[in-house]
């Protein structure tokens, strides 16, 4: 749970939804890309290539209409090594640091 409140704990599966708006405060300000991706994508892609954490975005399963259902949501596997995972949750940590600290 290092920065990020759990919103599915799943009983069996790989995955679990969690809540991103402790990393990015709200605020959609250094998520750059293209419009045409929804907010989660863009997001998900922001992570990838500044905090090197990996995860799906939920819109990837939606209809075009429903693409921004849920935009503060991201989709993580957790089928890693303990040692992967803690190195993700450190990095979460510190994404959620410098976004808390950032006006």
């Amino acid at each position: 749970n290092a920065a990020l409140l759990p919103v599915t704990l799943p009983d069996g599966g790989y995955f679990m939804l969690a809540d991103m708006r402790a990393l990015h405060g709200g605020s959609a300000s250094d998520v750059r890309g293209d419009e045409q991706h929804a907010f989660d994508w863009r997001f998900c892609e922001h992570l990838c290539r500044h905090h090197l954490v990996c995860a799906i975005p939920p819109s990837a399963f939606y209809s075009a209409e429903r693409r921004d259902a849920v935009p503060h949501l991201a989709r993580f596997a957790f089928c890693k090594s303990d040692a992967m995972i803690d190195l993700g949750a450190q990095r979460l940590a510190d994404a959620a640091a410098a976004a808390a600290a950032s006006p």
